[in-house]
């Protein structure tokens, strides 16, 4: 494996419509991310890495390789924040290593093909303020009648920072079934937290796939956020404090 394929949504915040006050907390974070993703991208290629980006915005120089140009006026699953990756998941089969923007690497990767997916880390902690609410409203909505694998259990989650299907079969059934939630939540807006969603469809979603099929599953990071032998993932809040404190210099800004 030697392509490391990056997305990075740089509309997240929806800021359209918002007042420059509004807006000023949002631009500062994504500001922030920006320069995440340009130093992710950079560290990849210095570690002889290919570097692809799938994105909607053509305002940054990330020095990547490939840049996929996703126009979101054409993309009909955008209310959740990190639907760019499904565009990669259907639209590929080979090789590659699937990355949010705030994995940071200093060492190349090693790939256990041996498995059916390699994900980031265990979520153990987060199920009452991210998963659990929205997880109730959704079965009791009946998701279950779409999504026949669904169960609504308390359980650590499978983190995606980074993403690697070594099973084929596995992959497309988890496309498949992220379109259907996502149009699920969608057409129960009204009911649903749609920000929390998207998570849930990510990686409540495969985490229960893989538990009703018995999937093989590798994770690098002992736990969110720590770094290993690889990388670092400065997922959520993680890349501001990171940022405030310049806590590490393996990153860049």
């Amino acid at each position: 494996m030697n392509t490391l394929v990056f997305n990075f949504d740089g509309d997240i915040y929806n800021l359209l419509g918002m007042s420059r006050k509004e807006a000023e907390p949002y631009l500062a974070k994504m500001e922030i991310s920006t320069k995440f993703l340009v130093d992710a991208i950079i560290k990849g290629k210095e570690l002889g890495y290919k570097t692809e980006l799938y994105t909607n915005t053509q305002a940054i120089n990330t020095q990547a390789d490939k840049v996929h140009y996703v126009n979101k006026k054409e993309y009909p699953f955008t209310k959740f924040w990190d639907s760019f990756k499904f565009i990669v998941l259907e639209d590929r089969d080979d090789d590659y290593l699937l990355c949010d923007p705030d994995i940071i690497f200093h060492d190349r990767i090693n790939i256990n093909y041996n498995v059916d997916v390699i994900f980031d880390a265990w979520e153990t902690f987060g199920w009452n303020g991210i998963y659990k609410n929205d997880i109730k409203t959704l079965t009791d909505l009946g998701v279950e009648k779409i999504i026949p694998e669904w169960t609504n259990k308390e359980q650590h989650i499978m983190n995606c920072g980074i993403l690697k299907f070594n099973n084929r079969y596995l992959k497309n059934l988890y496309v498949d079934r992220w379109k259907k939630l996502y149009n699920f939540c969608v057409s129960n807006e009204d009911k649903l937290n749609i920000r929390k969603c998207t998570p849930i469809a990510a990686q409540y979603l495969l985490t229960i796939l893989c538990n009703h099929y018995k999937f093989k599953r590798y994770n690098y990071s002992e736990q969110l956020r720590k770094q290993n032998d690889f990388y670092t993932h400065f997922a959520g809040d993680a890349k501001f404090q990171a940022f405030k404190a310049n806590l590490t210099n393996r990153v860049l800004i």
